[in-house]
């Protein structure tokens, strides 16, 4: 059984301003693909 899913890579912030931006792209990620 094959999983044709893309791949998503999400890498630590380092920085409040990285994470400031981080968390709404991370959270529209999850709202797109809840699986």
């Amino acid at each position: 059984m094959t999983d044709d899913r893309p791949i998503q890579l999400v890498l630590r912030a380092l920085n409040l301003g990285d994470l400031l931006v981080a968390v709404p792209a991370l959270r529209a990620l999850r709202r797109a693909r809840p699986e």
